[in-house]
């Protein structure tokens, strides 16, 4: 109510008394309380140690919840940020809360309203929480409180930046000499603060590679064309100079006509595409001519 009525006003000591009003609800939870005790837990010297909470329970003193084994023995404390209830004037009679409310000392009833509560995860009415009830009114309140424009720490979200990202920047890259195929390269546009901020290039694609040294490519003396020794990798050869396609069986490939001369180049193909036709170009070979 408070934090609605400050957005609804111009007078700056309105404003001022609203945000006062809303500071002391969260001092209270944080310890400036007649207990001297912070009721949420992991915030404070003296903070609540038995919030009713079955994760805690095993996460506090390290002991197996009967799935995982990961944190037993190793004992790391409460969940951190739950809010309990804290003081209630009323007590409940059912024996499980009993057990914590009769050892309170002086008696829970000669107590002040705001004193009493005691440490014990069966007392319900004090040490459990609901998130309709503490946890998104203490959200919503620290939210209220909280002036980033005062943090010099903070920073903007990701994802706060306007309009859409840039599209992205591509390039091709040759191979290094001696190789066949390519680079596919590039480089993206990423929220910083309010700004687009464009990106180092990166590698998307590279295709890349040198011909085997066992592979044989040879021009005979009719003009064919016979490969032999071809990599497993290379499953299609298409010739450069006519464009014909060939598929590769058992590592060996031919073209028979038209009469090739000595030189020619084919490349080598990692795959074949629905209608057949190499795809992928892998590597490529000259061929020599054949030793008589």
């Amino acid at each position: 109510m408070y934090a609605f009525a400050s957005l609804l006003t111009n007078d700056a000591a309105k404003r001022q008394a609203y945000l006062d009003a809303v500071s002391q609800y969260a001092d209270f939870a944080l310890g400036l309380n007649p207990l001297g005790r912070s009721f949420v837990t992991g915030l404070g010297a003296d903070v609540v140690q038995s919030p009713t909470h079955l994760d805690s329970y095993f996460t506090k003193a390290g002991l197996s919840d009967g799935v995982s084994s990961e944190h037993v023995g190793k004992p790391i404390g409460n969940v951190p940020g739950i809010v309990v209830f804290g003081p209630t004037e009323g007590r409940s009679g059912a024996a499980y809360q009993t057990a914590v409310s009769n050892k309170v000392y002086p008696r829970w009833e000669s107590l002040p309203g705001l004193r009493r509560w005691a440490d014990g995860w069966s007392l319900i009415n004090g040490n459990e929480f609901s998130t309709w009830e503490t946890m998104v009114w203490n959200v919503a309140m620290h939210g209220f409180l909280y002036d980033a424009g005062k943090d010099p720490n903070a920073r903007l979200l990701p994802g706060e930046c306007t309009g859409s990202a840039p599209a992205a920047q591509t390039r091709q890259l040759a191979c290094p000499a001696g190789q066949a195929g390519g680079i596919a390269r590039e480089r993206r546009a990423s929220c910083v603060g309010s700004g687009w901020i464009v990106g180092s290039w990166q590698t998307v694609a590279d295709s890349c590679s040198a011909p085997p040294a066992s592979a044989q490519c040879t021009v005979g003396s009719n003009g064919s064309i016979l490969l032999a020794r071809l990599p497993a990798k290379l499953v299609c050869v298409q010739r450069v100079d006519t464009g014909a396609q060939q598929r590769v069986a058992e590592g060996k490939a031919a073209f028979a006509a038209p009469p090739a001369a000595p030189g020619v180049t084919v490349y080598g193909f990692s795959g074949i595409n629905q209608y057949g036709a190499c795809v992928d170009k892998v590597t490529q070979m000259s061929c020599a001519a054949a030793k008589r």
